[in-house]
């Protein structure tokens, strides 16, 4: 379920935060906020991103957490057409989370 809440910004202006908050068994799932200069904006964004929530298993793909650099730099050198050059190959090991 979303809300949009004014809020007054330092400079005296008005933005609109559009808040979503989602229960599943009385747990929150998911939360998220954004916000917007508009009112339409933020309920807009409301209504939009409610929808692709909805979806099965959405909720599931954005928990997930994001892969390791190191992980992400392997499967790349280890998926690339060509042979790593030089400069990767001696940059790769100051990147690495491994001690």
């Amino acid at each position: 379920m979303g809300t949009v809440i004014p809020r007054m910004r330092s400079d005296g202006s008005t933005g609109y935060q559009a808040q979503l908050l989602i229960k599943r068994a009385g747990k929150i799932v998911h939360r998220e906020g954004r916000t917007f200069d508009r009112k339409q904006a933020a309920s807009a964004w409301l209504e939009k991103r409610e929808k692709e929530l909805a979806k099965p298993g959405a909720i599931e793909r954005v928990a997930a957490t994001d892969p390791v650099l190191a992980a992400v730099i392997d499967r790349y050198t280890d998926e690339s057409i060509k042979k790593i050059g030089r400069t990767k190959a001696t940059r790769r090991p100051a990147l690495s989370c491994d001690p």
